[in-house]
């Protein structure tokens, strides 16, 4: 799907200027990056609680090209069926394939998902985990914001340390994005250092990345054109889709698809 008007003034985006622009537009600094919007804005920048709570410590982990779209990155963000097969040289149970199922609530922003996931442990995650288990547990609390950003809100159960990693996408064109990830941490630099959490995290995006980056960008809005076909763990990136349209819609405008 092309960024629309709708979508494009619901985007925030990390920029540089090395010379002050001959243009300006709504601008704030927020989370260790400045949020631009190009007109006015149909929201506020979402609010992150874990930036004033007073337990975690943020962590800019990637600002980094994707060739790929940010549906794409949005709807793998939240599917748990490519856990055990995408990562499965890391935290992935290739041998328990069956994806945990979420209770999903709506919101205004957006949606949230709930679910208690098993993951392995090896003993390179020990330190990110907080845990010796082989097997330990997330507790995931995620949140889409429309249009393109996404809470990963893990807990892990066993440890008692929060592992929170933000993500926005913005799209650059048909077939390419900037994703900005930041993470939170309960936890100490002591207990657990950035260098190692920024590692372990860069090996799971690495994934995901080569994974998107071979598929075609050009993801389907409009489920009734029935282009894709879907499963249950699937619900999530229909969801996603469907509010995008309504986005459009409200707009009045219409997806454009190659």
């Amino acid at each position: 799907m092309a960024a629309s008007p709708a979508v494009m003034r619901m985007l925030a985006s990390r920029v540089s200027w090395r010379t002050a622009p001959p243009w300006a537009y709504h601008c704030q600094e927020k989370y260790g990056y400045v949020w631009v919007a190009l007109e006015d804005p149909l929201a506020p920048i979402p609010d992150f609680p874990e930036e004033r709570s007073g337990r975690h410590r943020r962590i800019l982990q990637f600002y980094e090209l994707w060739k790929t779209s940010p549906v794409r990155m949005m709807e793998n963000s939240f599917d748990n069926s490519h856990f055990s097969f995408v990562h499965k040289a890391n935290f992935g149970l290739f041998n328990q394939p069956k994806p945990a199922p979420y209770e999903f609530r709506d919101t205004d922003y957006g949606f949230e998902a709930e679910t208690l996931v098993p993951i392995r442990n090896p003993e390179e995650s020990f330190r990110i985990t907080g845990t010796r288990e082989p097997i330990t547990h997330r507790h995931l609390v995620n949140r889409y914001y429309l249009p393109f950003s996404r809470r990963f809100g893990c807990h892990y159960p066993a440890s008692g340390i929060d592992h929170v990693i933000y993500n926005c996408a913005t799209p650059i064109d048909d077939g390419r994005m900037m994703l900005a990830q930041w993470l939170y941490r309960s936890d100490s630099e002591a207990d657990c250092s950035t260098e190692e959490l920024i590692a372990w995290d860069k090996a799971i995006t690495i994934e995901d990345r080569d994974i998107l980056e071979a598929t075609d960008p050009d993801a389907c809005i409009d489920t009734r054109r029935r282009v894709e076909f879907h499963m249950s763990s699937d619900k999530p990136g229909l969801v996603i889709r469907q509010k995008l349209l309504a986005l459009l819609q409200a707009h009045g405008e219409e997806e454009v698809h190659g």
